[in-house]
């Protein structure tokens, strides 16, 4: 858990490499918006899915402009996602002509499925054709710390390099981990990404979970409405710098926000009732953490991505920790995203600073009420607004994983 403190942990550099490009403002413009780009994926994705699958898939990715051609004959879509996203958040930050001290330097990265095609299709072939036949070049791909470690080397990290691999709540868990090594010094900067790919395996690991859609797949992904078939599966990586504010005032960087607070548990119930009561709890628990209570939240930003228990639970979170100001405005930018697993959580909080920057409350596009089997929400619309009145800018950031574990992360604007 992560305490308030005298010296805040702060945000200093964005960047993603996301189905919106590698424009920080025009993944910022797309999320107010509402702009969806899911298209239907193809029939090599979806060989082991019954039925067709829509999706947020990255088009016409090239590294080389970004990264050059050095390493990139081995390195697999994900970590090339990730090392893109890490660059431009680093570029963002200040350091474009001089990466920061390696024994200062610390990589934490959210991850589930980064590495399953590969391990799968190793396995596979080690199995069937005998272990002569598989490439000793991609056996370091099979690892889920691959993207990580192909990351550290490329920066020159020393400092720590950790992989999370924790499902919906792993992006929020991965900030509150690289907080927690900046108190207790084990660093002074910190690269805090996510990243997940689209491929046919991953698809039918989804399949199997019953996440995906199983008829009208046109309709998946419509975050806290009952007419949502599933996830709309989504793939990228988001990265964000972590230092402490008086490490960032000291050598001139632009703060762009202000890391108050995280929390996380867990539930085995999966009714509804007992999940919306855990993510309550991790909400409640986050805000004592800040110093904060539910009235000092100006907005949220929902983990909702289109599985209607999922979405109950937390509309009936939501409508509970906020019993006092019902109005308090939500977006669940899933919606527009896609459900990118152990990334999301890193997008969402790039969200949540576009919001704070732009004062512009971004759009939950699809939503509509009445609703019955998902409990209606006050605060949320389906187009984006002004953030009148903004204050402190505090946003109040949750997840929830299918399995039963919640995470939740408090920011708000630059001090």
């Amino acid at each position: 858990m992560l305490h308030k403190s005298d010296d805040p942990i702060v945000v200093t550099g964005l960047g993603a490499v996301s189905p919106y490009g590698l424009d920080i403002e025009q993944l910022w413009s797309s999320i107010e918006s509402g702009a969806n780009v899911r298209s239907l994926l193809d029939e090599e994705l979806s060989a082991h899915v019954q039925g067709p699958v829509y999706g947020n898939k990255i088009e016409g990715w090239d590294p080389v402009p970004l990264l050059g051609k050095k390493g990139m004959q081995f390195m697999k879509p994900s970590a090339q996602y990730l090392l893109g996203s890490s660059v431009l958040a680093l570029k963002g930050a200040g350091f474009e002509e001089e990466l920061p001290n390696p024994d200062d330097l610390a990589v934490v990265v959210s991850t589930n499925h980064a590495c399953t095609q590969v391990r799968i299709d190793y396995d596979y072939t080690a199995i069937t054709d005998g272990p002569k036949s598989v490439s000793p070049m991609d056996a370091p791909n099979t690892l889920t710390n691959a993207p990580a470690s192909y990351l550290a080397i490329r920066i020159q990290s020393r400092a720590a390099n950790t992989t999370i691999a924790n499902g919906q709540c792993g992006g929020l868990d991965a900030l509150g981990y690289a907080c927690n090594l900046l108190r207790k010094g084990r660093a002074k900067y910190v690269v805090v990404g996510g990243v997940e790919e689209i491929n046919s395996r991953v698809l039918w690991v989804y399949d199997n979970a019953n996440v995906l859609s199983k008829q009208s797949p046109e309709n998946a992904g419509k975050s806290f409405d009952e007419s949502s078939t599933g996830w709309l599966p989504s793939e990228g990586s988001g990265a964000i710098v972590l230092e402490r504010q008086s490490d960032a005032l000291a050598r001139g960087a632009k703060i762009l926000a202000e890391i108050v607070s995280w929390s996380s548990s867990f539930v085995a119930d999966p009714s509804p009732e007992k999940r919306a009561a855990g993510l309550a709890r991790t909400m409640n628990n986050t805000l004592r953490l800040g110093g904060l209570t539910a009235d000092d939240v100006e907005l949220v930003i929902a983990g909702a991505s289109g599985v209607r228990e999922q979405d109950a639970a937390e509309a009936i979170a939501l409508n509970s920790v906020f019993a006092s100001q019902p109005d308090v405005p939500v977006s669940a930018v899933k919606a527009t995203i896609g459900e990118c697993y152990g990334a999301s959580g890193i997008f969402q909080t790039i969200a949540a600073i576009g919001a704070i920057q732009r004062s512009v409350i971004p759009a939950t596009p699809g939503y509509e009420t009445p609703q019955e089997a998902v409990p209606a929400i006050a605060g949320i619309r389906s187009s984006a607004r002004a953030w009148n009145n903004k204050q402190d800018g505090t946003v109040l950031i949750s997840a929830q994983d299918i399995f039963g574990a919640s995470s939740a992360v408090v920011i708000r604007s630059a001090v």
